[in-house]
């Protein structure tokens, strides 16, 4: 399918979901999928309030973990898919919090270094290592790695710019993250061992959310460069950038499967209206991921061809029917003059 094509027509299909149910909008978004590729948990806005599922990916069958007033949002996946942790207001401020895959058991979430508290720590499955970011004795925010236990700390950026949204390598040897050191927010790269960072995008416009394909050699990402919200992708050294989709709204946060062969992307006309969506690593729609969307969908796509047929009907009926009067009044006018 041509990539515009693909991207048009998840915007048309996202609104007809929303169509299907009853004009409403919610954004679903931030999804990661989980470690063994069975579920993906992501942050919605569905029942009025900003809250962490979890779905089935098969399925598509969803689940809601948490409950509450507060803000429940940018959930991660921990210790091999056993927990997630996730940000949230329940304590008044935006602060990391923990709980079981099933949203039992939830706590504060305890991370810290001997040099640095940091916030929500990335790990790296098989080193055990964490990435995270951490607000130095300057208050600039910066990103540092450590074991999973916070022991070796170190430290990996040190500038007044936001570097933030850290993701591993397949290998655990490289983190990829969003930094504003050049004005705008663009892609760079911090290599562990040498603890030297690269660049990889020089774009006017804000690149986010990268994340490493699972054999390491691509890098997916969201940018705003051509106007709204794009999935793009780019070698892993930061060359041959191109553009995934090519909707008119939104296709936003991509995350890759396990093998590699699709993206889950939030896709939708504006930010307050999208849905998860699976797309090619060509580009190609692949259709929603939630059950719920996907009978939207079927019942927004049989209700357009029932009026279409309803139509066409009317349409066929419509000659016969002038025919009728037309010669009921042609008998009346000859009848009128016999009386005559």
């Amino acid at each position: 399918m041509n990539r515009s094509i693909a991207g048009a027509a998840v915007v048309l299909c996202t609104w007809a979901v929303a169509l299907a149910q009853g004009g409403n909008e919610w954004a679903d978004s931030n999804a990661r999928i989980s470690p063994d590729g069975k579920s993906v948990v992501f942050q919605s806005t569905r029942d009025g309030q900003t809250e962490i599922y979890v779905a089935d990916i098969d399925s598509g069958k969803a689940t809601r973990l948490t409950r509450g007033l507060a803000r429940d949002e940018q959930p991660e996946w921990l210790d091999r898919g056993r927990r997630i942790a996730f940000w949230s207001t329940r304590d008044g401020q935006f602060s990391p919090w923990v709980m079981d895959a099933d949203g039992a058991n939830v706590e504060r979430y305890a991370f810290q270094t001997s040099q640095a508290v940091p916030g929500l720590a990335i790990v790296h499955a098989r080193s055990r290592r964490a990435a995270f970011t951490f607000i130095d004795a300057d208050g600039d925010m910066e990103l540092g790695e450590s074991k999973y236990n916070g022991r070796e700390f170190r430290r990996l950026t040190d500038n007044t710019a936001l570097d933030h949204m850290p993701s591993w390598s397949p290998d655990g040897t490289r983190i990829v993250f969003s930094s504003l050191q050049g004005g705008s927010h663009d892609i760079y790269v911090a290599h562990v061992d040498t603890q030297s960072v690269t660049r990889l995008t020089t774009s006017q416009g804000n690149d986010l959310g990268a994340r490493f394909s699972p054999d390491g050699t691509t890098i997916a990402f969201q940018s705003d460069r051509d106007g709204s919200a794009q999935t793009y992708l780019m070698n892993a050294d930061g060359s041959d950038p191109r553009r995934l989709t090519d909707g008119e709204g939104v296709d936003a946060g991509p995350v890759w499967s396990p093998d590699g062969e699709w993206l889950l992307v939030a896709s939708g006309d504006t930010e307050a209206s999208t849905r998860l969506v699976r797309i090619s690593s060509d580009g190609e729609e692949l259709g929603f991921l939630l059950e719920d969307d996907r009978l939207a969908l079927a019942e927004a796509q049989e209700a357009a061809r029932r009026a279409a047929q309803a139509g066409a009907d009317a349409d066929d009926e419509q000659p016969e029917e002038t025919g009728l009067l037309i010669g009921l009044r042609e008998l009346e006018i000859r009848e009128g003059g016999k009386q005559k």
